[in-house]
């Protein structure tokens, strides 16, 4: 493998990308968690206005329950899972951790169009932005291509 590596073997651009997905599993457990157990989203600091802006969307969702459930399931346990493959060396890690990335952009990509910019959003963009650069980074790709 070529490239700077950990003491583990793992290339660092691996052990970058494991902190990046562990991290979104965090955020999305930090994010789901609330809004399925208030789903006005009160919990999270959102304005009380949040659940209108909902309704206006061209889908039917009236509260924050479905995103919570989204976030955590998706986000939480899906980069909860990616992570966990990763780590452990399993040949789907790179496949599912590319489909998650890209997925979350576009989560945030529609959030962008019907809520319109703000710097939090910057904060979400980045670290996928930085996980599909890894994801498709030499190193990375033979890292995982020797789980085959």
């Amino acid at each position: 493998m070529t490239g700077p590596s950990t003491q583990s073997g793992r290339p660092q651009s691996v052990t970058l990308l494991l902190l990046i997905e562990g991290l979104s599993s965090l955020c999305g457990f930090i994010g789901g968690i609330p809004l399925i157990a208030d789903p006005s989203g009160a919990l999270l600091g959102l304005p009380l206005g949040g659940t209108k802006a909902l309704s206006a969307l061209p889908i039917p969702i009236n509260d924050f329950l479905l995103p919570g459930l989204w976030l955590l399931l998706v986000y939480g346990i899906g980069f909860a899972i990616v992570t966990y493959l990763l780590w452990a060396g399993n040949t789907q890690a790179w496949s599912l951790a590319f489909m998650l990335c890209i997925v979350w952009l576009g989560w945030i990509s529609f959030e962008v169009i019907f809520f319109g910019p703000s710097p939090l959003i910057t904060v979400w963009y980045v670290p996928q932005i930085a996980s599909l650069i890894l994801l498709l980074s030499p190193n990375v790709r033979t890292f995982v291509s020797a789980f085959r």
